[in-house]
């Protein structure tokens, strides 16, 4: 959306059985490299153009995990199970911005997008600011 470039036909890549994953690559098209703002844009544009089912918030957060390690040909990452890498970030969904949602995992993507409380890299909780 940023580049003017048009909107990816995921829907198309899935049914083909292409592997689809969601990252950020820098300023080119995502300034504050916001995962969960990306993950959000995702499900609100393909939504906004297919109506409600277009997107699913699971199938958004299965791109982002499983489906970028299948576009990198993985199968160490992507998913949090022994034996795999992980970096991960927690939130805290007490936050108020959740307070009246059922489903607190769709309301990271459904609502206002909230800092992280901790990110663990490589092992390491590093400072989320």
């Amino acid at each position: 959306m940023r580049l003017g470039s048009g909107i990816c036909r995921v829907r198309d890549l899935r049914a083909a059985g292409c592997p689809v994953g969601l990252a950020v690559d820098g300023s080119a098209s995502n300034d504050a490299s916001d995962l969960l703002a990306e993950l959000r844009q995702c499900l609100l544009l393909h939504r906004v153009t297919g109506g409600a089912a277009a997107m699913t918030v699971d199938e958004v957060l299965e791109m982002a995990t499983l489906g970028g390690a299948a576009c990198l040909g993985r199968d160490d990452i992507g998913a949090l199970e022994p034996g795999r890498a992980c970096d991960l970030a927690l939130f805290d969904l007490d936050d108020p911005a959740y307070e009246r949602v059922g489903d607190r995992v769709a309301a990271l993507l459904l609502c206002r997008p909230t800092p992280a409380k901790a990110v663990v890299v490589g092992g390491r909780v590093i400072d989320p600011g």
